[in-house]
């Protein structure tokens, strides 16, 4: 209802289908109103429906890359829990101080 979450399709949720990390990122950025940036942070997310939502959240420091890398977002990979839980703890320490 709120916009925040939305499904893989029209009239689907796919609760058993993993998430990718531009899907969370856009997640990330509807639930805390995070604003756009002009910034174009990595490499490898030009083709994704995403990039303005993976920016917008590298912007203000809540992810910083995949695999060791600070040029690529890697927006088709699933995030896994652990990876998450870090951006959910980012995501927190930001809204705190927003």
């Amino acid at each position: 209802a709120t916009d925040i979450l939305r499904g893989c399709g029209p009239t689907s949720a796919c609760p058993d289908e993993p998430v990718t990390r531009g899907q969370f990122a856009a997640l990330l950025r509807r639930a805390l109103s995070v604003p756009m940036s002009d910034d174009d942070r990595f490499v490898d997310d030009d083709d994704s429906i995403f990039e303005s939502d993976i920016n917008a959240i590298a912007a203000i420091g809540i992810t910083k890359g995949c695999h060791d890398s600070t040029d690529r977002y890697c927006p088709t990979e699933p995030v896994f829990r652990d990876q998450a839980a870090t951006l959910l703890a980012r995501s927190v320490k930001w809204w705190r101080q927003s």
